[in-house]
């Protein structure tokens, strides 16, 4: 099946809310607030902001449409759809810890945490080598899970300060395997003894 174009996904805010059953709260940002909901038969993620604030609405738009532009790329969540009139996301929900919470549960496994930040790493070699920039990589923006044969797979979240990177840029941004890991891992204040 075909990638629909983004203004079919835009919806006006009542379509979406009325299809939009509350489970749970899941987490509260800068820009608004993440919930966990069934919508039109698969749980989905609502990530709404201020309603009466437009520049809001634009700033969604925005995450939107770098997510749409994306599809999936990096372990960027799916797009469901997005409202005209209001700042309202509804986005594939994405199962896992983020990574503070990750690094608490598995402590004492370090081959989970190099595991982690290894995906992790390779997600943000595939979102840069498609001309893009995350622009917020923190230890909430990334959701980490052990799929069931076992692998750690780390995938990004929040792409509201995500950006078409100029290719000149790109080549000096450009980041590699095992580099990318280290400058993740000392990038979190990550050292080894």
């Amino acid at each position: 099946m075909a990638a629909k174009q983004f203004e079919d996904l835009l919806e006006p805010a009542d379509c979406i809310l009325k299809d939009a059953e509350l489970i749970y709260y899941l987490d509260k940002g800068s820009f608004g607030r993440v919930d966990l909901v069934w919508f039109r038969g698969v749980l989905a993620c609502k990530k709404s902001g201020n309603a009466r604030d437009t520049e809001m609405t634009d700033r969604y738009h925005q995450e939107a449409r770098m997510m749409h532009d994306l599809h999936g790329l990096g372990g960027a969540p799916m797009l469901y759809c997005v409202a005209i009139d209001k700042p309202i996301i509804i986005m594939e929900f994405l199962e896992g810890f983020n990574l503070s919470n990750f690094i608490l549960e598995f402590e004492r496994d370090n081959e989970a945490f190099v595991s982690a930040i290894r995906s992790l790493g390779k997600k943000l070699l595939e979102i840069h080598e498609a001309g893009y920039i995350h622009g917020d990589v923190h230890m909430g923006n990334i959701i980490v899970r052990r799929t069931s044969r076992g692998e750690i797979v780390a995938r990004l979240v929040d792409f509201g300060f995500c950006r078409t990177m100029a290719p000149d840029r790109l080549k000096k941004a450009q980041i590699t395997g095992d580099a990318t890991v280290l400058e993740i891992f000392l990038s979190f204040g990550c050292h080894h003894n």
